[in-house]
C-alpha cells in the first residue's frame, strides 16, 4: 500500500467496488487503460515500454486478486 493510508485507501476502496457493482468492471478496465495510455503518452513512452507497464500492472493485479482468494 503506498503512503501508508490505509484508512483513505480502504474508503476509496469501497467507493470503487459501489461503482463497479453498478457499472460493471468495464469501467473499471476503462480507467486503467486511460491511466496507462496517459502515462505512456505523458513520457512519450515506446512500444515495448509501454509493453513492460502493461505487463507489470497485470502482474500486479493478478497478485492482489491472488492475494485475496
Amino acid at each position: 500500500m503506498k503512503y501508508n493510508d490505509y484508512d483513505n485507501v480502504t474508503k476509496d476502496s469501497k467507493a470503487i467496488r459501489d461503482i463497479i457493482a453498478r457499472q460493471s468492471d468495464s469501467l473499471l478496465f476503462e480507467c486503467i487503460a486511460e491511466h496507462i495510455a496517459s502515462v505512456a503518452n505523458e513520457f512519450d513512452l515506446s512500444h515495448d515500454e509501454t509493453t513492460n507497464l502493461i505487463n507489470a500492472k497485470v502482474d500486479a493485479l493478478k497478485s492482489e486478486i491472488l492475494e485475496r482468494v
